[in-house]
């Protein structure tokens, strides 16, 4: 990637869960990790952390920029009051409650949108 920013799966064997965490590095350099979920109609996200040190520096929106794309379908769940700001920034609707959703152009064009 050009920015540098790589998202790439933990390797299975260090998984003890149904969640797919995968890490996030900027170069050599891991800031981070994301905990998603994978199904056939959406890909949600649970959370995100950037590790203190890399924080502020717009690595979670660049990360979830690389996660959606391309996707027809993404969910952020239990998304946090102090967190709504930044995925509706992103471009996520609120679905209910605290899931916000985002509908990829593949999603649009299927939808006759």
């Amino acid at each position: 990637m050009a920015d540098g920013l790589q998202i790439s799966r933990c390797p299975t064997s260090q998984q003890a869960s149904a969640f797919v965490w995968l890490n996030i590095d900027l170069g050599q350099t891991r800031v981070g990790k994301i905990r998603i979920m994978e199904g056939h109609a959406a890909m949600t996200i649970c959370s995100i952390q950037i590790f203190p040190e890399f924080q502020n520096q717009g690595l979670a929106r660049r990360a979830v920029m690389q996660l959606i794309e391309g996707q027809r379908r993404v969910i952020a769940d239990l998304v946090r009051p102090t967190a709504v700001e930044f995925w509706r920034k992103l471009g996520f609707q609120q679905e209910a409650g605290q899931r916000f959703c985002y509908s990829g152009s593949k999603a649009k064009q299927e939808l006759g949108v």
